[in-house]
């Protein structure tokens, strides 16, 4: 099955100041649909990340988020389904993405 989303997501930097985020995919296969600890989270851009414009602290149950050249890697604690769940909530509520399931 194929889980992988694609979306264009635009976050609000420490500045506030709308900084676009171009995503090609964001892959949730490392995130089982069972309460798992230190899954992965993987979103895959088009170019190098700096991670100090990405406003995430808040989102559900992150235990670190770290880059690897043009990925950003968030590591849940557990609850992974949650986090799938808390991830599309609060990109939506903020009205920054636009996801679709392919």
């Amino acid at each position: 099955m194929n889980n992988d989303v694609i979306a264009n997501l635009k976050f609000l930097d420490r500045y506030q100041s709308n900084s676009e985020l171009i995503i090609s995919k964001i892959n949730l296969d490392d995130i089982k649909d069972t309460y798992s600890c230190d899954s992965k989270f993987i979103i895959e851009c088009k170019s190098k990340i700096d991670l100090n414009n990405l406003n995430v602290v808040d989102l559900y149950n992150t235990k670190k988020i770290y880059t690897e050249e043009n990925k950003v890697v968030f590591v849940m604690g557990q609850h992974a389904v949650k986090m799938k769940k808390a991830f599309t909530e609060y990109v939506t509520d903020k009205k920054i993405v636009n996801l679709k399931m392919s």
